[in-house]
């Protein structure tokens, strides 16, 4: 994998924006479940973070049970990661940003239903 040119914010710490952007890959595949994951070196290069920063997100996914440690092989996605992350995603979605997206939408006079149909289309 090349790296991946990533500015991060000022709001979390590093190592949670990281952890946030391995729970996207994740959600869309890029790491499958049962597959190994970049080793602690990589997955820093790949991000141009410092080794502990890698380690500590690593560390945080493994504590939350997304992935699992393979004593001499390395890191692998858990079984039922995806799931868990869809259903912990999706109900801070509705939680943290649906009100605020569909209180923009009011004021900008955009139906919901028409706003899917629009998308349905492309």
């Amino acid at each position: 994998m090349r790296k991946t040119r990533h500015e991060w914010s000022e709001g979390p710490a590093i190592y949670r924006q990281l952890m946030d952007q391995v729970v996207a890959r994740i959600l869309d595949h890029t790491y499958p479940e049962g597959r190994m994951l970049p080793s602690v070196r990589q997955l820093a290069s790949d991000f141009e973070v410092n080794p502990l920063t890698a380690a500590k997100a690593y560390k945080e996914l493994a504590r939350d049970g997304l992935i699992d440690r393979l004593r001499g092989e390395g890191l692998v996605v858990a079984r039922g990661a995806r799931d868990s992350l869809l259903k912990r995603e999706r109900s801070r979605f509705f939680k943290d940003e649906w009100p605020h997206l569909r209180e923009r939408l009011r004021r900008l006079g955009i139906d919901v239903r028409a706003l899917a149909e629009s998308a349905e289309e492309k």
